[in-house]
């Protein structure tokens, strides 16, 4: 996640606290992966197009249009 971990890590002052100041920036990150984010919240299952805690009868429905928009649509999809 973070390339340059160990070069971080060695000219640390207090090497624990660098530990932990970059492992909280790499969970920020992963936090923030909006592919992650849409394959945990978005599924179809059962004819139904789940989002989140929505759910949609895709029977009813002639078509689904996803549209997305920002700079993490392209990635994500």
């Amino acid at each position: 996640m973070i390339r340059n971990r160990d070069a971080l890590l060695s000219g640390a002052r207090d090497p624990e606290l660098a530990e932990l100041a970059l492992d909280c920036v790499a969970a920020g990150i992963r936090g923030a992966d909006p592919e992650r984010a849409a394959r945990e919240r978005v599924r179809v299952a059962g004819g139904r197009l789940h989002v989140g805690d929505a759910a949609h009868d895709l029977a009813a429905h002639d078509r689904v249009v996803v549209v997305g928009g920002g700079k993490a649509a392209a990635p994500t999809w």
